[in-house]
């Protein structure tokens, strides 16, 4: 993807000074691609998010992800 301006690293700059490509960009690339592929969860991915959501997990990590946010 090179040309699009995104960076090799958090915080770096193209030459162009862009950090990332714009949305139209995004979508030019990323649409069609999106197309080809069908993303569906693993049975490992739904057991633990389901554990997650039953034992309060998931309720902690929004919680801290919204502290460390600001939110």
């Amino acid at each position: 993807m090179a040309g699009y301006g995104i960076p090799l690293r958090a915080g770096s700059r193209s030459p162009q000074g862009k950090l990332g490509p714009s949305l139209a960009e995004t979508e030019r690339v990323i649409c069609p691609a999106s197309r080809l592929s069908f993303w569906a969860p693993t049975s490992l991915t739904a057991a633990i998010a389901s554990r997650w959501i039953g034992n309060g997990t998931a309720d902690e990590i929004c919680r801290t992800i919204q502290q460390e946010c600001g939110t």
